[in-house]
């Protein structure tokens, strides 16, 4: 029985050190810095998650676990080497605890939301003082949040020995991430005066020398492209989109934010082409002497090429639209030029990417660059071409992918594409609509009308021929229909089209006897302007003349008012 007592008690004494030896534990307190990012961002940089960890008093040595930290959206910080990914943690002794160097540990994917962080050591000083764990570099899917949704961090770990020190998380849940609409753009006049499109004239050059040849210099913009920062930090340059964490090897970005403008519908027979820099005009902050924008050699998403940087080019050698405005350091003498750059068209389609190498993070800020049309009179088709601006690169590519251009890898940072079609600018018919408000060969009474076209004059405006269109409103005698329209023979410049209703007349202008109502000619050349006569038969007793009223060109359309009519004649 004796004996049994001794077994039996030092049974309990072992079973008591075990009790106490599984009581250890590691305990760690959590807090995470909370980043503005944006709507459209894949690869948003995130904030860290800090762990301040303490172990039990009796506890010394090296706990080791494994920590995962899943995201409210997709995890896509990039690859190094599959599974292995940018997204680190290191651990760091506290003051007065145990000595010793940071360690870092690179995360895996675990999953499409997840990363995971293998085999994390802590070392553990007497009195139960640890380390300090800081979880950098992640990255997430800022447009898979629901739009006013934070992007949030779950924190989950496991000890890698079974019946080894559990780590005890306090708090596990964190707000990393604060999505914000970042970017909104529109279309402005050359001086930036006004939120309207460029207009041009199928019949009038437009930068023609620069049609001919793209090293022309002292050519005029045609707009700007204004780009507007909707909260401070939205445009970064490439140390700034790097992530918290930068070492050798991951943690650096490809590049810094870009401006993508993909330009559609943009009619035959026109040269596009962009400021090579953001312009001071619709620029906030502008310096002569730092650039915010470069434009790079991009594809068509916006990813590749590399932006140059440095200065720009001396005085003597900057050249490009004038007008564009504010550039200090070049001569009254050169003029206010900046260097453009030619866009390739393809079926209609060009685009153009820059990308932010100079900004204020502190700031929000709007950036502009000039595009500049170059056409030869009579040569363009019509249209309106429209824009579409993004940040950039683009990609629908959501998940870790190695970093580099398409198809080897993919940009850091990129977005989804968003945008929406702006009208940029619109290449109309060189055209003059008239109205005769009053015609009539009826009661004894008859019409007599006259078109000129004045394009020819002594003020050097380019001579235009073409022809007019009559269309007739009212009714014949007796309640019949109007006469038909009639398409007449082409009009030289400084020709004249004479018709009476009774007779007809010159160029195809055929009678249309018995009608009483109004004329509206369409002609196909500019500055055409009309004459009205009406009178009793011989002009003998009573006569009345009027000029024709000159309307909207075919460019404002009478359907798209709504503060009536401004006629001139």
């Amino acid at each position: 029985m004796a004996a049994f007592r001794k077994v039996f008690l030092a049974l309990v004494v072992v079973a008591l050190a075990a009790a106490t030896a599984s009581a250890q534990t590691v305990s760690c307190n959590g807090t995470a810095g909370s980043n503005i990012v944006r709507t459209e961002g894949i690869t948003e940089l995130l904030g860290d998650i800090f762990l301040q960890c303490t172990g039990t008093a009796g506890l010394v040595g090296v706990a080791t676990f494994n920590i995962q930290v899943s995201l409210n959206t997709n995890s896509t910080a990039a690859f190094n080497a599959d599974p292995l990914i940018d997204t680190v943690l290191n651990v760091t002794p506290t003051p007065g605890g145990v000595a010793g160097a940071t360690v870092s540990t690179r995360g895996r994917k675990a999953s499409d939301t997840s990363v995971s962080f293998l085999a994390v050591s802590l070392p553990v000083a007497p009195g139960g003082t640890t380390s300090n764990i800081q979880i950098s570099n992640l990255r997430g899917n800022a447009s898979g949040v629901t739009a006013g949704s934070p992007i949030t961090a779950f924190v989950t770990s496991n000890n890698t020995t079974v019946g080894g020190t559990p780590l005890t998380l306090n708090n596990t849940t964190f707000t990393v991430g604060s999505p914000s609409t970042s970017l909104t753009s529109r279309i402005r006049l050359a001086d930036n005066s006004d939120t309207k499109v460029f207009s041009g004239l199928q019949c009038a050059s437009n930068n023609g020398d620069l049609f001919s040849d793209a090293t022309k210099t002292n050519q005029t913009i045609s707009g700007n492209i204004q780009f507007r920062e909707q909260q401070q930090a939205a445009f970064k340059t490439a140390a700034q989109e790097a992530g918290s964490f930068v070492a050798a090897g991951f943690g650096a970005a490809t590049n810094g934010t870009r401006l993508r403008s993909v330009f559609n519908g943009i009619p035959a027979n026109v040269a596009l082409f962009v400021t090579t820099r953001d312009v001071a005009l619709g620029t906030t902050g502008f310096s002569a002497h730092v650039r915010k924008l470069e434009l790079v050699s991009a594809d068509s998403t916006g990813a590749g090429g590399i932006a140059p940087g440095g200065g720009d080019p001396a005085p003597a050698t900057v050249i490009g639209p004038a007008g564009s405005g504010g550039d200090a350091r070049v001569s009254a003498a050169v003029g206010q030029r900046y260097a453009i750059q030619q866009l390739t068209v393809s079926n209609g389609t060009a685009t153009a990417t820059w990308e932010i190498v100079g900004t204020d993070p502190n700031a929000t800020e709007d950036l502009s660059v000039g595009f500049i049309l170059a056409f030869k009179a009579g040569q363009p088709a019509l249209g309106t071409a429209t824009v579409n601006n993004n940040l950039g690169p683009v990609s629908t590519s959501k998940v870790p992918v190695l970093p580099g251009a398409p198809p080897a890898g993919q940009a850091i940072p990129r977005f989804t594409d968003v945008s929406s079609a702006t009208n940029a600018f619109t290449l109309a018919p060189c055209a003059t609509n008239l109205l005769f408000p009053y015609v009539t060969n009826q009661g004894g009474f008859d019409t007599g009308l006259v078109i000129s076209n004045t394009s020819s004059d002594p003020f050097g405006t380019s001579g235009q021929a073409g022809t007019c269109t009559l269309n007739y409103y009212g009714s014949t005698t007796g309640g019949g229909a109007a006469p038909a329209a009639v398409t007449t023979q082409s009009v030289a410049a400084g020709g004249q089209l004479v018709w009476t209703l009774s007779s007809g007349g010159n160029l195809g202008a055929t009678a249309t006897p018995g009608f009483q109502g109004y004329v509206i000619a369409q002609c196909q050349f500019r500055f055409g302007h009309g004459f009205g006569f009406v009178s009793d038969v011989g002009a003998r007793n009573v006569a009345m003349g009027y000029l024709a009223l000159v309307m909207d060109p075919g460019t404002s359309p009478r359907d798209t008012k709504t503060t009536g009519e401004a006629f001139a004649q």
